[in-house]
Parts: structure tokens; C-alpha cells; sequence
């Protein structure tokens, strides 16, 4: 299954915020194989910040529901959590 070129984008965008506030090795603390976007514990926030998602966007100085989503960390409506997973698979595999 490969992702949307919305959910891709969304995902870069996302992957490179992180990159600037973190550093790359943000990269090595996420658990591919458990990664699920819908889950707090188990999305890209929730691995960095030990399940606390809404802790880690405070961290991360993100205010807005429109900024989670701009930067691929959470999605609506919930049908395209898969989509956005995949995604950013694809940007951790180098893909993307």
C-alpha cells in the first residue's frame, strides 16, 4: 500500500518540524512496527512523549488543531488514519 500524495505531504511537513526542533535523532525512538497514528501512545507524538500527546504538542510549541494536522500528527476525519501511517512509514523508511 503506498499513501496519498495529501498524506505524504502532510507527513514530509511534519517529519521536518520535527527535524528542526529535535534533531534527527527523533527518528531512532519511533517504534515502526507499533506505529498507529490513531493512537495516542503508539503516534509519532506519542512515542517522542511517552503517551502523553497532549503534552508533547505543548512541548513542541503547537497550538492549534490546524498545526496537528498540517504537520501529519493527527487526522480528521479518523477513516484516514491508515493513509497518514503509511506515510509516514514511508518518510521514516527514506521513501518519501
Amino acid at each position: 500500500m503506498s499513501a496519498t500524495s495529501t498524506a505524504l505531504r502532510k507527513a514530509r511537513r511534519g517529519a521536518a518540524f520535527l527535524d528542526a526542533k529535535l534533531g534527527r535523532g527523533w527518528r531512532r525512538k519511533i517504534r515502526r512496527r507499533d506505529l498507529n497514528l490513531a493512537s495516542p501512545c503508539n503516534c509519532i507524538i506519542g512515542q517522542l512523549y511517552n503517551c502523553d500527546f497532549e503534552g508533547g504538542l505543548r512541548d513542541l510549541g503547537i497550538r492549534s488543531d490546524r498545526s496537528v494536522e498540517r504537520f501529519g500528527f493527527e487526522e480528521t476525519p479518523l477513516a484516514q488514519y491508515d493513509d497518514l501511517t503509511e506515510a509516514w512509514l514511508e518518510v521514516l523508511r527514506g521513501r518519501a
